[in-house]
């Protein structure tokens, strides 16, 4: 446990390890889905995979990640723990994402998560899988990162007050809340 007063670095930069880490994870929340969906029907699975692409790497990207401090860095490819390597197909917005960029992002995601549930409805040990590897993705993200994280625009962000103000006065490049 940490005294008071300490506190956990905040997370200037990703690793490729964080990348192979956060990916695997990602990958264990969408087998189950794709697993049930594939157990019915090849095309509809190839659907689900190229909805699941698009999302993350056009729409997320474009109205969430732009707005993130890890992808407006030098180079022309995203280095974060989800999109290394990624080309930056978009430039960067170093201000806080919009209600409509955050609209875009939810609606994606809830878009991702819900269409594969027809399918995980005819798999019940599947749709537990599911619903379990949801859970645990975003109780880890939200424990690991959102506590260290640098994107202060991010409405997911638990950093506390002082240490943004601390980090941003040491010349930091957190895009703050508006």
């Amino acid at each position: 446990m940490s005294s008071p007063g300490s506190h956990i670095p905040l997370k200037t930069e990703h690793e490729f390890k964080d990348f192979l880490y956060w990916n695997f994870i990602t990958l264990v929340l969408l087998f189950p889905a794709a697993l049930a969906i594939s157990m019915r029907s090849t095309g509809w699975l190839l659907v689900y995979i190229s909805l699941v692409f698009f999302h993350f790497y056009v729409l997320e990207q474009r109205f969430f990640c732009t707005h993130c401090p890890y992808y407006a860095r030098a180079g022309k490819c995203v280095r974060c723990m989800m999109n290394w390597g990624c080309p930056k197909y978009f430039k960067p917005r170093p201000c806080p994402p919009s209600t409509f960029d955050l609209a875009i992002t939810i609606l994606g995601f809830i878009i991702v998560i819900l269409f594969p549930l027809p399918w995980l409805l005819k798999e019940p040990f599947l749709l537990g899988a599911y619903f379990v590897s949801i859970a645990l993705f975003l109780l880890t993200v939200w424990r690991y990162e959102c506590g260290r994280c640098i994107y202060f625009g991010c409405p997911f962000n638990r950093v506390p007050a002082e240490l943004r103000a601390e980090f941003e006065e040491k010349g930091g490049t957190g895009s703050k809340a508006s």
